[in-house]
């Protein structure tokens, strides 16, 4: 898979996600539509932001067109992940193959958006959440790393 140029920014953490559903519909010409699951896993959509020099632009002009084939092709690029601190490689590809590029006046600076489709996202089976509502706030602290800053924090300034 190609990685996302080293060189480039990671796009802004304040992203957003949907979840898509997997469901394939089919409208008949007589009667209700039929709908079927298409895979075990809904596609999850992405939304991100990049802030890019005059050169960076190019560069990732350049990327899209030239190694991802004007977009189709996925690639890895690192992005935040519940459960850990640290951005995370995820598979991913441009949705439709769409990118918007504006101008940001005076700074002579590109703000791109786009949507990505990440179709692999970690899926937490029922047995963590089995887990989760029995474990003690001590127990969360050692399995999810933000619960262990947030539980540091509290025992180190408590509220009351």
């Amino acid at each position: 898979m190609i990685p996302f140029p080293p060189k480039l920014p990671s796009p802004r953490i304040n992203f957003e996600q949907a979840y898509q559903p997997n469901i394939v519909q089919n409208q008949m010409d007589t009667g209700a539509t039929r709908q079927r699951g298409a895979s075990s896993q809904s596609r999850k959509l992405v939304s991100v932001v990049w802030t890019f020099t005059n050169f960076e632009h190019a560069i990732f002009q350049a990327f899209v067109s030239k190694k991802l084939f004007g977009g189709s092709v996925n690639f890895v690029l690192k992005l935040p992940q519940e459960g850990y601190k640290d951005l995370v490689e995820h598979p991913a590809v441009l949705d439709r193959g769409e990118f918007k590029s504006s101008a940001l006046a005076g700074n002579l600076l590109w703000e791109v958006s786009a949507s990505l489709i990440c179709d692999n996202p970690p899926q937490n089976d029922e047995s963590f959440y089995d887990l989760f509502s029995v474990a003690t706030e001590q127990e969360l602290a050692l399995l999810i790393p933000e619960f262990l800053d947030a539980y540091t924090i509290m025992n180190e300034f408590p509220l009351n």
